[in-house]
C-alpha cells in the first residue's frame, strides 16, 4: 500500500489485506477485519480499498451505492432506541 496510513494499520494488525486486492471487511456491513479476524464495528471501509470484496469499485454510481448501504448498517449499530432518546430528552 502507498499510504502511510495503511501501511501503520496493516501493520498493527488494525486492518488485513485481502488476497484479491484492498483490505479484508465484512461484505454486508462494510467493517474492516483486523489480523485477528475479529470485525471492527467502528471501522467501516468504502471505494477502492473494497476490490477484493466487491471486485469493481471505480465507478461513482457503485460507490454512491455502497455509501448509502454502509451508512443504513451503520446507523442500526449506533442509533440509540427510541426509549434511550426520550429518556435522554427528559
Amino acid at each position: 500500500m502507498e499510504s502511510e496510513l495503511l501501511s501503520r494499520l496493516l501493520q498493527r494488525g488494525v486492518l488485513q489485506p485481502h488476497p484479491l486486492g484492498g483490505v479484508k471487511i465484512e461484505a454486508h456491513s462494510y467493517c474492516a477485519e483486523g489480523a485477528n479476524g475479529q470485525t471492527n464495528p467502528r471501522f467501516r471501509v468504502l471505494g477502492e480499498l473494497t476490490t477484493g470484496a466487491f471486485f469493481f469499485t471505480s465507478a461513482l454510481d457503485i460507490n454512491a451505492r455502497h455509501a448509502k448501504r454502509c451508512v443504513e448498517q451503520f446507523a442500526t449499530v449506533f442509533t440509540p432506541a427510541a426509549k434511550d432518546i426520550e429518556a435522554a430528552q427528559a
